[in-house]
């Protein structure tokens, strides 16, 4: 009884509660299916607020998932820049425009021939958390998982 595998790629910086929501959702309207959360290593572009990045952004992610002890259909990796689609992906969950792209070309040529799925990609992002934190504004707390909070908050230091 092998699952259906989705991922849901992004830098994750930090995984906030828009982040958790989708995941719910997805894992809701996808009974029959485990999700590789797909962390990237890096920061697309260091920005003036960038100090969450590669293994801060799989860590707390991490965190959150198994907090909310979704770990028994989640599973969080780092994604390298060059990473291939995983074997099995049928379902690649993503509100960003340039990965719908991406996708898309990769149907094109043949090279993957799973399913788009589009999420909804309003509210919250990380960069607007992320300058809450630096300008030392406590309101970043609303929108970031406890655990991922007090991560944050030892980062910070």
């Amino acid at each position: 009884n092998m699952k259906e595998l989705g991922v849901y790629p992004g830098s994750f910086r930090p995984f906030h509660r828009d982040h958790l929501a989708r995941v719910e959702t997805i894992l809701t309207a996808y009974p029959n299916q485990d999700l590789i959360i797909a962390v990237a290593d890096q920061c697309r572009s260091p920005k003036k607020y960038d100090f969450i990045c590669g293994t801060d952004a799989l860590e707390t992610t991490s965190l959150v998932i198994d907090s909310e002890r979704l770990g028994n259909r989640v599973r969080v990796q780092l994604a390298t820049i060059d990473s291939k689609i995983p074997p099995g992906v049928c379902r690649i969950f993503t509100g960003s425009e340039r990965t719908i792209k991406v996708l898309e070309l990769l149907r094109e040529r043949g090279a993957w021939k799973g399913e788009i799925v589009r999420l909804d990609n309003s509210g919250i992002h990380g960069e607007q958390i992320r300058k809450l934190i630096s300008e030392g504004d406590p309101y970043w707390k609303e929108f970031v998982h406890p655990v991922a909070v007090s991560y944050i908050e030892g980062l910070k230091g």
